[in-house]
C-alpha cells in the first residue's frame, strides 16, 4: 500500500492532518511539534526511520536512541492506522475512531472558546435538476450573478486562513455547476473537510472519478420517494427513483460514503418507511426532516405539501421514542438560555451559510443579517456575525422556565425573527411530547 496522503495544516497554533487521498472515518488528527517533524521526515523527505532517529537525537540528546525509535514507530503507525480504519465496510463504525474523536472534541472547543470558525457551508447555485414542490430556493426568481469560479477559490482561501475546518457543499445542486470539479478538488488541497448535499441524480463515472481519487467525507443524499410515481409528484422527475438507484449502485461499486435523508411531506408521507429501509438495506445512515420553512423569498410553502401538526407528531413517535421516553439532548441550549444567550447552536459561533451570490450569513434560516463576501473580507464579517449570535433572550423571554423545556426543540431562528406563530408550534410539539412521556400514550 502507498503511504497516505495528508494536507498539514495549523490551526489555532495546533498542527493537524487532513487525509487528503483516501477515506476515513477520522476527519483528522492531531499532532505535537515533534509528529510534525516525524511526518516530515518520513512521508515527505522518505527518510528511513533509523535516519529520522538520528535527526532526532540531535534535539533530544538525552533521550535513549531506542526509545527515540520506539516513539518515531509509534507515530508512524498511528498515522498510517488511520489509512486502514474504512478499508473493509466504508460505512463501518470502529473503535480505533474513539481516541481519535476525544482529542478532537477537546481541539474543536478550544476553537469555539476562540471564536475561530469551524464549518462553512457554500452555495453553489441555486439552480437544480428538480423542481420540488417543497424547496425553499429554487422557485425564487434571482436578478444576481452567481460567484466565478475565481471568486470561489478566494473565498476557500479566506476561510481556510480563518481556521474553517469543514466544508459543505451544496445547492440547488451543485454538481450542476460546470467548474464542480475544479471547485472541490482546489478544496480539498486546501485541507477542508468536505461534505457534500446532492439529489444524486447527476453522478456519474467521472464524479465518482474524482471522489476514488480524493474522497469527500460524505455525500448526504435527498431522496423524495420510493417509486418514479412519488418522485414525479413532488420532484416533476418521472423516473428520478430510477436514476437515483443507479446512482447508489455506483457508489456502493466504488465504496463511496454516503447517507440518505428525506423530507417528508404530503405528496411522500407513504413512502417513508420504504425510504428508511432503502437506507438500512444499504447499511447507511438515515435521517429524516418535516417542518418546512419558508422560501428564501419570504414566501410561505404551501400548505398542501406540508404534513399536519399531528402527522409530524406521529412520525416523531415512531422515530425519537425510546422505551416510551422521547430523548431530547437539551443541555447546550439550558446553559445558554439560563445565561440569557438566545443562540445555544452553532450559527454565528461555530459555522455560517455563504450563498452563491456571496452573501455571508447565520444559517439557512436566518438570512435577513448578511454582509457581502465581494465587499468584506471573511475574517472581519466572521467578527460580526459572531457578535449577533452573542444576542441576549429578551425580558419577556421565558422559555427556560416552561414545564415543557425538557421536550422542545426551538430554533433561535424563531425568536431571532420575532415569528411569534411558529414559537408556538413550537411549543405544542414539547407540549404533545411532554403528554406522552407522561401517560405513555401511543399515536
Amino acid at each position: 500500500m502507498s503511504s497516505p496522503q495528508f494536507i498539514l495544516r495549523k490551526i489555532n497554533n495546533q498542527h493537524i492532518l487532513v487525509p487528503y487521498t483516501f477515506s476515513s472515518n477520522v476527519d483528522y488528527i492531531i499532532l505535537n511539534n515533534t509528529a510534525v517533524k516525524i511526518y516530515k521526515l518520513f512521508f515527505i523527505e522518505k527518510l528511513c526511520i533509523d535516519d529520522i532517529v538520528l535527526n532526532l537525537k540531535k534535539i533530544y540528546s538525552s533521550i535513549n536512541i531506542s526509545i527515540l525509535k520506539d516513539d518515531v514507530i509509534l507515530i508512524i503507525e498511528n498515522i498510517n492506522r488511520i489509512n486502514k480504519i474504512n478499508e473493509s465496510n466504508p460505512h463501518s463504525n470502529n473503535s480505533e475512531i474513539i481516541n481519535f474523536s476525544i482529542q478532537r472534541k477537546i481541539f474543536e472547543k478550544s476553537l469555539a472558546d476562540s471564536k475561530i470558525i469551524s464549518m462553512v457551508m457554500l452555495e453553489l447555485t441555486y439552480h437544480c435538476n428538480l423542481k420540488c414542490l417543497h424547496c425553499y430556493c429554487t422557485h425564487c426568481t434571482f436578478t444576481q450573478k452567481e460567484l466565478t469560479t475565481k471568486e470561489i477559490f478566494d473565498i476557500l482561501e479566506q476561510i481556510v486562513e480563518s481556521g474553517c475546518l469543514r466544508l459543505v457543499l451544496t445547492g440547488g445542486e451543485a454538481f450542476l455547476r460546470k467548474d464542480f470539479e475544479d471547485i472541490y478538488i482546489y478544496a480539498k488541497k486546501l485541507g477542508l473537510i468536505i461534505t457534500i448535499f446532492s439529489n444524486a441524480i447527476l453522478i456519474n463515472k467521472r464524479l465518482i472519478e474524482i471522489f476514488i481519487k480524493y474522497p469527500p467525507k460524505i455525500i448526504e443524499i435527498s431522496v423524495y420517494g420510493a417509486s418514479n410515481e412519488t418522485y414525479f409528484k413532488l420532484t416533476k422527475d418521472s423516473r428520478g427513483f430510477d436514476k437515483l438507484i443507479n446512482s447508489l449502485n455506483l457508489l456502493d461499486s466504488y465504496k463511496i460514503k454516503y447517507s440518505i435523508k428525506t423530507f417528508v411531506t404530503q405528496q411522500n408521507k407513504n413512502d417513508f418507511s420504504k425510504i428508511k429501509e432503502l437506507a438500512l438495506s444499504r447499511n447507511v445512515e438515515f435521517r429524516h426532516d418535516e417542518k418546512v420553512i419558508n422560501q428564501i423569498n419570504g414566501i410561505p410553502i404551501p400548505s398542501a405539501i406540508a404534513l399536519t401538526h399531528f402527522e409530524v407528531f406521529q412520525i416523531e413517535n415512531q422515530e425519537y421514542i425510546i422505551d416510551n421516553k422521547f430523548i431530547l439532548s437539551n443541555e447546550d441550549k439550558k446553559n445558554s438560555f439560563n445565561n440569557n444567550k438566545l443562540f445555544y447552536c452553532a450559527a454565528g459561533r461555530t459555522s455560517c451559510l455563504i450563498n452563491s451570490f456571496g452573501d455571508v450569513s447565520l444559517c439557512t434560516r436566518i438570512r435577513d443579517v448578511n454582509y457581502n463576501i465581494k465587499n468584506n473580507k471573511f475574517q472581519l464579517i466572521w467578527s460580526l456575525l459572531n457578535k449577533k449570535s452573542e444576542m441576549t433572550t429578551s425580558d419577556n423571554f421565558n422559555c427556560n422556565l416552561c414545564d415543557a423545556f425538557d421536550y422542545c426543540s426551538v430554533c433561535p431562528s424563531v425568536d431571532f425573527m420575532s415569528n411569534s406563530e411558529k414559537h408556538n408550534e413550537f411549543c405544542s410539539f414539547a407540549y404533545m411530547r411532554k403528554l406522552t412521556n407522561e401517560q405513555n400514550l401511543n399515536f
